[in-house]
């Protein structure tokens, strides 16, 4: 007897097969550039998306079909807030969970979980819902195989690196990232650097015309609805394709540079929306009332580059000592203070580079000398090399204390700490905390782990505002270029969902921190506590004040800052 062959349905097609949605079919026939998106079999995929154009629903069928298909498997939805990890959970994953049949009666129904934070179907799937925004403390211990990032472009970069390692045991990883890039300087757009970039491109069906249309924007607003940029007559957008700008270049081994799959959805291309004239009534409401930036953001899926610099190069030339060489001061040089380290250990895999900052300050909290500033690249990337070269530095140096990253850093911090001793290493880490009152506090000493929680955006306030005020002094100008390079790769953004301000990245920015680090290491040597030398309230201390550390046998010359 001959074997009939099974029909192989794609995720575009199984998840319209299974699921339903307002009690009716889920039906994508009228979003045709999800197709490409549903079926696409890459690991790591990017989504830049305007609001409102299907996201959140597709990653909530596509969780829910691979639930179904793959008994056991370990799924997490992460959000920057908790309550969008909420909302996802309540309302998408519940609308295909619960609302369709098929789904519901045969694998959603006796022996399940159905929590806000997690759901576990009759076969063993697993579906997680969590949040990570400055920290993925809350997430730690879990292991999943297929993680999908929303509102990305509002979680720190570093948290992504260290969630994506809940995914290191398990083989075929798949990784999503999703959201709305802000601005040019956001690290969502250093993704789509290295990504196939694709765009939705519909070849205009006018006659005289024939053009390609690619962006999406104020071009493609008419009066009634969505017109060819070109010659300004209706396009039908359903009638389109993907294009991609570069192509996966996996086979290039270490040089590989295009790694990722990416998509952007602008409001424009989602058809069933832009042919409502209430909706196109909206729109334009929108075009005329928005802000640029809001407009880009909100409704073309594009970044806009409002990005505002913390520091110019200006601002970093006044900070320079002309006849100051990056080199680490001469042991007992007269006239220097002791002396700390900042280290910000690489995250390995992306682009990071551990930098090494020397300094002290020379008039607290007014002056901050940095003598010697060192990034690690080349062979020097090698982290046994790194601990080795820090640890000579320090011991030969009399490096007082080291401030050192505890994020991409805990193995080499034991390492430093087994060699120089717990007095010696302040590991730091950056977090969002809230004090008491909901005051924001600069820092706070966790016993459990012996490291310090810093509030990332005050501490980093606090660097920059040292830098434009030139009370942070520089090694000489032409020895100062991978250091000015990561001070100027920063930049501000606002969050309208918190009402505040963060600082953003798409290129290396490791001294920046390496820099905080020394200044805090500095802080603490002298004041045993973090206090306010910008003006914030001061946080007792866990560790031991220059007075005792003096009584301890450290030789820190109390009369230096009297």
């Amino acid at each position: 007897m001959i074997e009939e062959p099974k029909l192989k349905l794609e995720p575009y097609d199984f998840c319209q097969e299974i699921l339903s949605l307002n009690n009716k079919p889920f039906d994508l026939s009228d979003y045709p550039y999800l197709k490409s998106i549903y079926n696409t079999n890459s690991r790591e995929v990017g989504l830049f998306t305007a609001r409102q154009v299907s996201k959140s629903t597709t990653l909530a069928s596509l969780m829910v079909a691979h639930a179904v298909l793959n008994p056991k498997s370990a799924q997490l939805y992460v959000s920057p807030l908790e309550d969008q990890a909420k909302v996802f959970s309540t309302q998408r994953l519940k609308d295909f969970l619960e609302d369709s049949p098929l789904v519901h009666d045969g694998f959603f129904s006796g022996n399940i979980t159905n929590q806000v934070h997690q759901k576990i179907l009759s076969n063993g799937a697993m579906i997680s819902c969590g949040f990570a925004q400055r920290t993925a403390d809350r997430l730690r211990g879990r292991s999943a195989g297929r993680l999908k990032f929303d509102e990305v472009q509002d979680i720190m970069s570093d948290v992504i690196q260290v969630v994506k390692r809940m995914a290191f045991r398990v083989l075929e990883p798949s990784f999503w990232y999703c959201g709305t890039p802000k601005s040019l300087g956001n690290h969502m757009e250093g993704m789509r650097g290295r990504s196939t970039a694709a765009e939705w491109a519909v070849k205009c069906q006018q006659m005289g015309c024939g053009k390609w249309n690619m962006t999406w924007a104020e071009k493609n607003i008419g009066n009634h609805g969505v017109i060819c940029e070109f010659c300004g007559r209706s396009i039908n957008t359903n009638l389109g394709q993907w294009v991609k700008r570069r192509e996966l270049d996996f086979e290039k081994g270490k040089d590989a540079s295009v790694t990722m799959e990416s998509y952007r959805v602008s409001q424009l291309i989602c058809k069933p929306i832009m042919d409502d004239p209430f909706k196109w009534r909206d729109l334009l409401k929108d075009v005329r009332e928005m802000s640029t930036a809001l407009l880009y953001n909100e409704v073309f899926g594009l970044p806009f580059d409002s990005g505002i610099p913390p520091v110019t190069l200006n601002q970093l030339m006044h900070c320079c000592v002309a006849d100051r060489k990056n080199e680490i001061p001469a042991k007992g040089a007269r006239g220097i203070p002791p002396l700390v380290m900042g280290v910000d250990w690489a995250f390995h895999g992306i682009d990071s580079y551990t930098y090494v900052v020397i300094g002290a300050w020379n008039s607290f909290p007014h002056q901050f000398d940095v003598y010697y500033h060192h990034c690690f690249k080349g062979a020097e990337t090698d982290s046994l090399y790194q601990i080795k070269e820090i640890l000579r530095i320090a011991q030969q140096h009399d490096i007082y204390l080291i401030g050192a990253d505890y994020g991409a850093g805990q193995v080499q911090n034991l390492q430093l700490i087994n060699e120089l001793g717990e007095q010696r290493v302040a590991q730091m880490w950056h977090t969002g905390m809230i004090g008491r009152g909901g005051k924001t506090q600069r820092a706070k000493w966790e016993p459990k782990t012996r490291k310090w929680h810093l509030a990332r955006t005050p501490v980093l306030t606090d660097t920059f505002e040292m830098l434009r005020k030139a009370n942070c002094r520089l090694p000489r100008a032409e020895d100062n270029a991978t250091l000015f390079d990561h001070l100027l790769a920063v930049s501000i953004e606002f969050n309208e969902k918190t009402n505040t301000m963060q600082y953003v990245h798409i290129k290396p920015d490791d001294a920046t921190h390496a820099l905080t680090y020394a200044m805090l290491a500095g802080e603490l040597l002298i004041q045993g506590n973090f206090g306010a030398h910008a003006g914030s309230q001061s946080v007792s201390a866990g560790q031991q004040s220059l007075e005792q550390m003096a009584d301890d046998g450290w030789g820190v010359p109390n009369s230096f800052y009297q």
